[in-house]
């Protein structure tokens, strides 16, 4: 029993401290490379080696490993969990970082609307036209002026500004709830063409908004009462771009979502990247949900939010 003990120290002396490849100590111990690997292994199981990464337990890489996996996303951000009136902010600010890092050339953009996406547009530096031929769409129609910088026009044009980029807008009201008016709408060719650059986009950037009296939407007097007890009844628990869905992320057979101009839920599965920057207590309901649906690839969350969703 000593005498594996001491070749498994020995084995992962030569592996861990040496840099020895497996093939290296299988031929210096003569052995075959796979009793090395079954051997190795064994080194980790007795505790001989325990490894530990520097940060790990600062991090949350088990929180986002956790949320990639059971959501089937590419990738999970998880920051602190802020104050509320500071959560918004901050999740925008980590979309701001995830933003940057693939600026390139003719990459091309699609903005919601909302809080977050505001505070997105408006912590963008004004430095990263460096870039050529980027593009950046609109993908939902303009609201009223009430509505203030939470405007998807007003955050399309900021974000174009800052990264001078061409401009898509999308020149339609919200929502059109005569189906023949909003015929006419997309027989236009202006509209036309933004429809079709959503759906060449490269990345969206959006939140999930929940069902409840304080969600924006609604504050916004951007939903009716009516509408919105509608959305209650038919089991309502969230929205993505203004598409409301049940608890199991299916997007709800109303007339409401049927009378939005904007982005179709399909085409959230033709576009390579959908970054979703959500959280906080009130939405967790929401954002579990819309996860569900399989149209978001990145979350940026935070981490009371990622521990409750999980």
């Amino acid at each position: 029993m000593e005498d594996m003990r001491n070749l498994l120290i020995k084995i992962a002396h030569y592996y861990y401290r040496l840099d020895y490849t497996q093939n290296e100590i299988a031929k210096r111990m003569k052995m075959s490379r796979q009793r090395v690997n079954r051997l190795l292994k064994k080194v980790r199981e007795e505790g001989i080696v325990k490894i530990s990464i520097e940060g790990y337990n600062e991090s949350f890489a088990e929180l986002e490993s956790g949320l990639e996996e059971k959501f089937k996303l590419d990738r999970a951000i998880v920051i602190k969990t802020m104050e509320k009136e500071n959560l918004y902010e901050t999740l925008a600010m980590e979309g701001v970082n995830y933003l940057i890092s693939m600026l390139r050339d003719n990459l091309q953009i699609g903005v919601s609307w909302g809080k977050t996406l505001y505070h997105l547009a408006a912590n963008l530096p004004s430095n990263l036209n460096r870039f050529q031929n980027i593009t950046v769409t609109q993908l939902v129609g303009g609201m009223s002026s009430e509505d203030g910088p939470r405007k998807s026009d007003e955050i399309t044009r900021m974000v174009g500004e800052k990264l001078n980029a061409k401009t898509y807008f999308l020149f339609a009201p919200t929502f059109v709830k005569n189906p023949l008016i909003k015929e006419e709408y997309l027989k236009e060719e202006s509209i036309r063409e933004v429809f079709e650059q959503i759906e060449a986009c490269d990345v969206v950037f959006l939140s999930i908004g929940e069902v409840s009296k304080y969600s924006s939407s609604l504050k916004t007097t951007l939903i009716e009462e009516g509408d919105y007890k509608d959305i209650i009844k038919l089991g309502g628990v969230g929205n993505i771009s203004l598409r409301y869905f049940d608890e199991n992320g299916k997007i709800l057979d109303c007339d409401l979502n049927k009378s939005v101009m904007g982005i179709e839920p399909k085409t959230f599965k033709k576009i390579p990247e959908v970054v979703c920057m959500a959280g906080g207590k009130e939405k967790e309901k929401a954002i579990k949900a819309g996860l569900k649906s399989g149209y978001v690839s990145t979350l940026i969350t935070d981490e009371e939010t990622a521990k409750n969703i999980l």
